[in-house]
């Protein structure tokens, strides 16, 4: 089942995209920007929601934003209770974290004032709600006896929110990267580098920190394949991380690659506010160096993430073979992604 957010059409980017189910999901329940059946946010960002209802394209309700995470929850609880006895898998997309948030009063009054600004509140107040509707849901799984053997993975999409509105008098945005240069909108380390948490009871390492292991969304499929004894789809992308559940790093990897955008593209993607944290749109990280290039593969920037994990420090001056070695890879991989339409 999926059940969240979608965001791969249905709202303001494609009017007429797929259902989840249309992925091989049997059963779906998104938002806006998404279609099939879906709760609409009647408070925040309504005019999506409305956008959504106009394309009809399955059920529909609306709901309060505060309220959704409680929702989704309760979907899944109920999915998993109805497939108990056989495997099952749940794809829960939860939306507190990105902005606007909306917190509870219970939660805002946690953590009033201990944030930088009111957004940063609110920020916060939004991740206590999360980890609270989380802490339950597992908890309900556990007293269904489903914990025993679930796999939990947590992680996220991007870097936190740099929209201008949030540094308006001087404000510092909402969201730390732990001073890694970028963030949401940009290919610097503190817009793509995301936590994963991986819990697996009898499997997993209580309390083991993995700093070495660098992994990619593309590599959750092979991960999950080999877990559950499924035949790796041929030609995918990605690497099985399964060993790093028992505590082993992985040293090595295949070269990663990140287009932010397409080349051509009559419309410009959105930049972070802050001139230093925008980032080229393409980059290629091949173990601890990472190459950055605009359109072209023009202006690279080469960083050593081993000494400067903040990518202060251009170095591809100073490591013309390296910066070509790298720059030749990337425009190769540049030029088989499929061109814009204009």
């Amino acid at each position: 089942a999926h059940i969240g957010k979608w965001h791969l059409g249905g709202g303001r980017d494609i009017g007429n995209a797929p259902w989840p189910t249309a992925y091989g999901f049997d059963h779906s329940f998104t938002t806006f920007e998404g279609l099939g059946p879906r709760v609409l946010v009647s408070d925040e960002e309504r005019f999506l929601a409305e956008q959504s209802d106009e394309l009809g394209e399955g059920p529909r309700f609306w709901e309060l934003k505060t309220n959704l995470t409680g929702l989704y929850a309760n979907m899944a609880v109920d999915f998993v209770a109805q497939h108990s006895d056989k495997p099952w898998f749940v794809n829960l997309w939860l939306n507190d974290m990105h902005d606007p948030w909306a917190p509870d009063n219970e939660s805002l009054s946690d953590v009033m004032g201990k944030g930088n600004s009111s957004d940063d509140d609110r920020m916060l107040a939004s991740l206590v709600k999360m980890d609270k509707a989380l802490g339950r849901l597992f908890d309900r799984l556990d007293q269904m006896g489903e914990m025993d053997n679930t796999l939990v993975i947590v992680t996220s999409d991007n870097g936190p929110s740099s929209a201008q509105r949030h540094y308006k008098g001087g404000k510092v945005a909402p969201g730390s990267t732990e001073n890694l240069r970028g963030r949401k909108w940009s290919l610097y380390e503190g817009g793509i580098r995301q936590p994963l948490i991986l819990y697996w009871r009898g499997h997993t390492k209580a309390g083991h920190r993995d700093e070495r292991t660098v992994g990619q969304g593309v590599d959750l499929l092979p991960t999950i394949a080999r877990i559950v004894g499924a035949k790796r789809p041929a030609g995918i992308d990605g690497i099985d991380l399964s060993p790093v559940i028992g505590g082993r790093a992985i040293a090595n990897r295949p070269d990663l690659y990140w287009a932010y955008g397409k080349e051509g593209a009559p419309k410009e993607p959105p930049q972070p506010a802050m001139e230093r944290d925008q980032a080229p749109p393409f980059a290629i990280r091949e173990g601890d160096w990472k190459l950055l290039a605009e359109a072209g593969g023009a202006n690279p920037q080469l960083f050593d993430l081993a000494s400067d994990p903040t990518e202060a420090t251009d170095v591809a001056a100073g490591q013309p073979a390296i910066r070509d070695r790298l720059l030749g890879k990337l425009k190769a991989w540049m030029a088989k992604l499929t061109p814009s339409r204009c």
